[in-house]
């Protein structure tokens, strides 16, 4: 075989390994660059759509329920009557906490799929129970007047904007890492 010959031929074959590792390289980047894309596209949407706002609306509820409690205490020591409690919890009600929890339920019914795994937490379920039944409790009243006063209530989860927060830090955490590379999402097939 002629040394030019096989020469050319060593230069292509390299040529083409080279060419290869480099494809098979480039390929590996660019779906490592896909995978962190996704990955803080859908933590964006979690912090974004789904814990951030549950959390806002959660704490303004909070703060809310503070805020009556000490005007009712308040009102205890002769400064409103019993009838003006109730009109003032009616109006809580009906203005603060109605849009409060109506949004809060949006944005599970909505959104629960951003909840990683699926998973529903048992705080989730509380905080749906107690809301629906607020809600159902109040409208029988108010537009039906029947009064299911006897029925004992659940009370509002007191884990679950500890659980949200506990969550929406975990992520903001996560993001931080993938965006500092110091995680990268496992590959689909690994």
């Amino acid at each position: 075989m002629d040394s030019n010959f096989l020469s050319a031929l060593i230069a292509a074959v390299v040529a083409l390994v080279v060419s290869f590792l480099g494809w098979w390289w480039a390929a590996r980047r660019e779906d490592r660059s896909r995978r962190i894309e996704r990955t803080l596209v859908r933590i964006e949407h979690q912090i974004g759509d789904f814990y951030g706002p549950l959390l806002g609306l959660v704490e303004e509820y909070l703060i809310l329920e503070d805020i009556e409690r000490r005007i009712i205490e308040a009102g205890r020591a002769g400064k409103l009557t019993q009838e003006q409690r109730a009109v003032m919890r009616r109006f809580i009600w009906e203005a603060f906490k109605t849009p409060i929890h109506d949004r809060c339920r949006r944005i599970l019914d909505e959104r629960l799929h951003l909840i990683e795994g699926g998973e529903v937490h048992d705080s989730v379920r509380d905080y749906l129970r107690s809301s629906v039944q607020q809600e159902l409790q109040y409208r029988l009243w108010s537009e039906k007047h029947i009064a299911t006063d006897f029925v004992e209530g659940y009370g509002f989860p007191t884990n679950f904007s500890d659980e949200i927060r506990n969550r929406l830090g975990e992520l903001l955490k996560h993001q931080e890492r993938v965006i500092n590379g110091e995680e990268v999402p496992k590959s689909w097939s690994a």
